[in-house]
């Protein structure tokens, strides 16, 4: 019986360690998706921070080229120095004005859909207006319409007895200015220095002509000033003089202060999407985690029916193993049992061989 028990414990060691040689093959095949999946995952990172470096150091070159643009580089006084935007428009405007006042009247236009104008001038040439010049046109008044403030337009071709003006974008770009300046049905005229505002402008006018001018002209807020100068005041016997315009300077502020708030627009628009792609951000996080939670509430049901079916299989096993073992007791006792009838009988057969011998 011993010998029978070793036998079969020697048997279960040698199916244990063949077990474990076949679960040792198993995981080291599963590890070999891992490590591929580990190799081509190290490789899109490294693709990635390679596109990542290259992007960044694109953003730092126009950083610099944007600053150079905006503040200039090196010292001023040198040549081969790189002048601001800002101070090259400052000395294109300084050099239009010392080179004084020049203007093209009752030009015939055509303007395209991209704001570049097409001005048909005789006998011009680049002397007279170099492509590069900033000028600033009128529409010019007729019976169809009222004449009209273009703005500001740069001289890109002169040739052939026409002059090709591009308008400036920063004012282009709004609608209301973009649909005036596309849909202008009238002659134009250009300056190459804004003219100034004069007192005889409107006071060569008669006043019956001047007063309808002006009415038409003029915003309501702005017309008695108009009206009334030249004019004796009656009461004190002064003469009346309404204050001339700067034109270039406001319209310059009136640029500027269009930029800005075309700047405050897109930073405003910037702002709002931002914030709905961050709520959209949180909803699709929110989303996520109750996806998770329903995940995790559906595998802590299923882990707990496992548990309760792990514990009802046990519990069976646990009953099997014990009656095994009452089983194996009570196996015991017998082989006990009948080992001393054995014995017994071969001690009595040996008592009498023993009686016999001895007679």
């Amino acid at each position: 019986m011993c010998l029978c028990f070793q036998k079969v414990n020697g048997n279960d060691g040698t199916d244990m360690h063949l077990l474990n040689k076949i679960f040792i093959w198993l995981i080291f095949i599963a590890l070999l998706p891992a490590f591929y999946f580990g190799a081509r995952t190290l490789k899109v990172h490294s693709v990635w921070r390679q596109l990542y470096n290259e992007r960044t150091a694109e953003l730092q070159k126009e950083k610099m080229d944007n600053y150079i643009i905006k503040h200039g580089e090196g010292d001023p006084s040198d040549p081969k120095s790189k002048p601001s935007l800002g101070r090259l428009e400052t000395t294109l405007r300084r050099l239009q004005t010392f080179r004084g006042l020049a203007a093209w009247f009752d030009c015939p236009v055509e303007v395209d859909n991209s704001g570049n104008a097409r001005l048909v001038i005789e006998d011009v040439n680049e002397n007279a207006i170099p492509p590069g010049t900033r000028v600033y046109a009128f529409e010019v008044t007729n019976e169809e319409a009222v004449g009209k403030y273009m703005g500001m337009f740069t001289v890109e071709d002169v040739a052939q007895g026409e002059v090709v003006l591009s308008a400036d974008p920063s004012r282009f770009s709004y609608p209301r200015i973009r649909n005036m300046i596309t849909r202008s049905n009238a002659n134009w005229t250009i300056y190459t220095v804004m003219p100034t505002d004069e007192h005889d402008v409107f006071n060569i006018m008669n006043d019956e002509e001047r007063e309808d001018f002006l009415t038409r002209m003029i915003p309501k807020a702005d017309l008695e000033y108009y009206l009334n100068d030249g004019k004796v005041d009656s009461k004190t016997g002064e003469v009346y003089e309404r204050p001339l315009v700067a034109y270039d300077v406001i319209f310059e502020l009136n640029l500027a202060e269009n930029i800005l708030l075309a700047d405050q627009l897109v930073v405003a628009t910037y702002e709002e999407a931002s914030l709905r792609k961050t709520a959209e951000t949180a909803e699709a996080y929110r989303l996520l985690r109750e996806n998770e939670k329903r995940e995790l509430v559906q595998k802590q049901t299923a882990s707990q029916e496992e548990v309760n079916t792990i514990r009802e299989v046990n519990q069976k096993l646990s009953r099997v193993v014990d009656n095994y073992n009452r089983r194996e007791t009570q196996y015991l006792k017998d082989i006990r049992a009948k080992a001393m009838e054995i014995v017994n009988h071969y001690r009595a057969q040996g008592a009498k061989s023993t009686s016999r011998t001895t007679q």
